[in-house]
């Protein structure tokens, strides 16, 4: 329940609640716990871990959300071949109609979006589905079309599930309409803000649209406290934050880059590999580094 709680804007403290909690627990022999592990793991980019916890829970009881969770971070790692082969365990497992979500997701990141967004879109059109997958849904909408050169619509696809999202579907339809509406970017996260203690994530956001909308540079003087905090830290958790700070918000080709590299090491999905282009890295570059072992 923290764990899910923690995913909302405004109540990522509840992770560290989560991770007490746990750490007073002895491993059990169930799936449960182990998912449990694997879920918390991948929330801290620790894909390793969670790919182990996920194998011990598949030896225990085999459950559609190890699969699930498996296909996801295969592509989180840009392996959709991998990814694919996790979601056809859904098949054996009679889970049919998230057989059909998580195939077509991997189809997408394969290049086949003139099939998979028709599909999804024609998908969508039920009305039985759990908000849960919905969610994950409409996720997978906006993402490609925003892949065929569609934000606005992609921006569609999320913007009536916004009040029950967790923070990357508010990230992703902020980022989708940054150029093209910032108004309302700004008006719906300050409103967010007046409410709630803002991640860094959606407060960089919110810093941008307001510099957008020349609105003055209030969340601005806040978000660069937090980052410049991180960095004394050495905070490396969420390179893809300090990434869009000294992208958009604090010019600095030479951080952003470096910034780029370590989150692109983290994960490769195709938020992550924009980010690194727009510091300078080219797919070239990314693709021998990859080939390399070094990403």
């Amino acid at each position: 329940m923290l764990m899910q709680q923690a995913r909302l804007p405004g109540q990522s403290n509840l992770i560290q609640q989560a991770l007490i909690r746990f750490s007073r627990l002895e491993p059990q022999p169930n799936a449960g716990y182990w998912l449990l592990a694997a879920d918390i793991a991948q929330q801290q980019h620790q894909f390793t871990r969670a790919k182990a916890a996920l194998e011990q829970a598949a030896q225990l009881q085999q459950q559609p959300q190890i699969p699930l969770m498996q296909a996801r971070i295969a592509l989180v790692e840009a392996k959709p071949e991998q990814a694919m082969r996790y979601c056809q365990q859904l098949l054996t497992l009679q889970e049919l109609f998230l057989f059909e979500l998580c195939s077509l997701e991997v189809a997408g990141r394969n290049g086949q979006l003139a099939n998979s967004y028709p599909l999804l879109q024609r998908v969508a059109k039920r009305n039985d589905i759990p908000a849960e997958l919905r969610l994950y849904l409409q996720a997978v909408l906006a993402e490609q079309a925003e892949q065929l050169q569609q934000p606005v619509i992609a921006a569609q696809h999320l913007e009536p599930w916004l009040a029950q999202a967790p923070v990357p579907i508010w990230l992703k339809w902020a980022d989708l309409l940054m150029t093209t509406a910032p108004q309302r970017v700004y008006a719906q996260l300050n409103k967010l803000a007046h409410e709630l203690q803002l991640e860094d994530a959606l407060l960089l956001r919110l810093a941008r649209a307001e510099q957008l909308v020349k609105a003055g540079n209030r969340h601005l003087a806040a978000v660069t406290e937090r980052i410049a905090l991180r960095e004394r830290r050495q905070d490396l958790l969420h390179s893809a934050d300090l990434t869009y700070f000294y992208l958009f918000l604090q010019a600095d080709n030479a951080k952003a880059r470096r910034y780029a590299f370590i989150n692109y090491q983290q994960a490769k999905e195709p938020d992550d590999l924009k980010l690194a282009q727009l510091s300078g890295w080219t797919q070239t570059e990314l693709a021998s580094l990859t080939k390399k072992g070094i990403l």
